[in-house]
């Protein structure tokens, strides 16, 4: 096409229990967008991956409430000199 493209975007591959399915991602139509409709959709998607990212920040804080460190379980830190012995 002259104007856009359409991506059509293929994910697969091998999980623990074997190889996954193919899924293929709905076509994304650009080319009949004017600028002012690119740039709005930009900011849109944008707006979404924000919400994804603040939504995975809750998550890791409530995993993190629920399984607090104990003296049983140990605590791990940024830096850990513990993780430099394995190579981390």
């Amino acid at each position: 096409m002259e104007k856009g493209f359409r991506a059509i975007i293929n994910f697969s591959g091998l999980w623990l229990s074997g190889s996954m399915e193919a899924v293929s991602a709905a076509a994304i139509a650009v080319e009949d967008l004017d600028p002012a409709g690119v740039l709005a959709r930009i900011a849109d998607a944008e707006r979404r991956d924000r919400e994804v990212q603040r939504e995975k920040l809750q998550l890791a804080y409530h995993w993190c409430v629920l399984h607090p460190a104990t003296s049983e379980s140990g605590t791990a830190t940024w830096g850990d000199t513990g993780l430099r012995a394995v190579g981390l």
